[in-house]
């Protein structure tokens, strides 16, 4: 189910939101900017947490 629901919100944010946001009139170099900041974002997201979820269920 997690994994199902990660997945859903990833495909949403890379394939539908750069054509939502095309379609309101910001420009491609926008757009990849907004898309590497949130590929940016994820990456000591995806490091750290697991580090923290272990530490706080011990």
């Amino acid at each position: 189910m997690m994994f199902g629901t990660q997945s859903l919100i990833n495909y949403t944010l890379v394939a539908w939101l750069p054509e939502l946001m095309r379609f309101n009139g910001i420009s491609g170099g926008q757009i990849s900017i907004v898309l590497a900041m949130y590929s940016a974002a994820g990456m000591p997201v995806s490091l750290l947490l697991p580090r923290f979820l272990e530490t706080a269920t011990h």
